[in-house]
């Protein structure tokens, strides 16, 4: 099982890196917003309530992190990249099945 001390740890130092790191542009991707927290985590009986609607049981290092955080304050951001192909040709690539030779 996880250890309180270690999820207080990475808790801690996450945020830490959150207080001072902006989003960064050139990286395209879910990230962190500035001065994002975790939420604190869950009662047993709020553990229990969620596995209960899931209809199965958690492992121990899942409770652990649940017991300890339970999501972030801020939501992520998606940035979004720009490939430098046009957007209409982007789409139509993806769209447009390939013809057979027959």
């Amino acid at each position: 099982m996880l250890d309180v001390s270690f999820l207080r740890e990475f808790k801690d130092a996450t945020e830490a890196k959150w207080r001072e790191k902006a989003i960064d542009r050139k990286i395209y991707g879910f990230q962190f917003q500035k001065g994002t927290h975790r939420n604190p985590g869950l009662t047993e009986e709020a553990i229990r309530e969620y596995e209960s609607a899931l209809r199965a049981q958690s492992p121990d290092d899942l409770r652990s992190i649940l017991r300890a955080m339970n999501g972030t304050d801020l939501p992520t951001l998606n940035v979004y990249g720009f490939s430098g192909e046009p957007i209409a040709n982007r789409s139509a690539s993806i769209a447009t099945p390939s013809k057979s030779t027959s």
